[in-house]
């Protein structure tokens, strides 16, 4: 609850979010085909905001032209090519990924909007993420590294037993763990065919409970952006390249 307020009185503060602007839009110059609206200092204070203005359409009004499959998914691999940059590399996120933050613009460049919530990863959790999502991959899964990512990303304890999170954990979080890895599944991933997230039972809710050390910080932020980043891309139908030196 005390992350929580602190997010809600940095959303409120304006020369925050000019900051978050400010270096965003340095970070991400590599990327020519994203636009971060820069602030016009002079004119921002702590509760005003002015920035520059950027021409474009919101995700409902782009799609209503009836974009090509192309442009789907060209504007779809912009997207998650950012947010892998953005995780692994930056670690650093805009975690308010509501279609109403794109722009989608006539020169084919896609405007981000909205900075006022952002959050900065740990080195660690990162590098779990990494781990656990390629130890996903594995046929059969790697449980023991997918446990000790677990644990580097603080969301079990060192001394929860290897059988117990084998027998009781994972199949308290084998859905979710099958649609969070989905996308990495194929090497180009139609989005229009993913399905929605699934919803944990009681039963599962418990015994997941029984065994989660902690709520990590980076948790929420990450899942926030990762499952808007999903439904993005799912209402662009986009069919996007999902391979990347992260999760193999």
């Amino acid at each position: 609850m005390a992350d929580i307020e602190h997010k809600l009185m940095q959303e409120l503060d304006y020369l925050q979010e000019a900051e978050q602007l400010i270096w965003f839009g340095q970070q991400l110059a590599s990327f020519a085909a994203l636009v971060v609206p820069q602030p016009i200092m002079a004119r921002t204070t702590r509760r005003v905001l002015t920035m520059q203005r950027l021409e474009g359409l919101h995700l409902n009004e782009w799609l209503a032209t009836q974009p090509r499959q192309a442009e789907r998914d060209y504007f779809g691999q912009l997207l998650w090519d950012a947010f892998v940059h953005c995780t692994f590399t930056l670690r650093r996120l805009q975690a308010d990924p509501h279609p109403g933050n794109y722009l989608f613009m006539a020169d084919g460049r896609l405007g981000l909007l909205d900075f006022g919530c952002t959050h900065a990863l740990s080195e660690d959790f990162c590098a779990g993420l990494s781990t656990a999502w390629s130890a996903l991959l594995r046929q059969p899964c790697a449980t023991d590294t997918l446990q000790q990512a677990y644990v580097q990303m603080r969301l079990v304890a060192p001394s929860l037993s290897a059988h117990d999170f084998r027998t009781q954990l994972m199949p308290a979080l084998a859905e979710l763990q099958h649609w969070q890895r989905l996308p990495f599944t194929l090497k180009v991933y139609d989005f229009a065919q993913h399905p929605p997230p699934p919803r944990m039972s009681t039963p599962q809710q418990q015994q997941a409970m029984q065994h989660l050390h902690a709520m990590p910080a980076d948790v929420p932020y990450f899942d926030r952006s990762y499952f808007g980043l999903v439904q993005l891309l799912k209402n662009l139908g986009a069919r996007v390249n999902t391979c990347n030196p992260w999760v193999h």
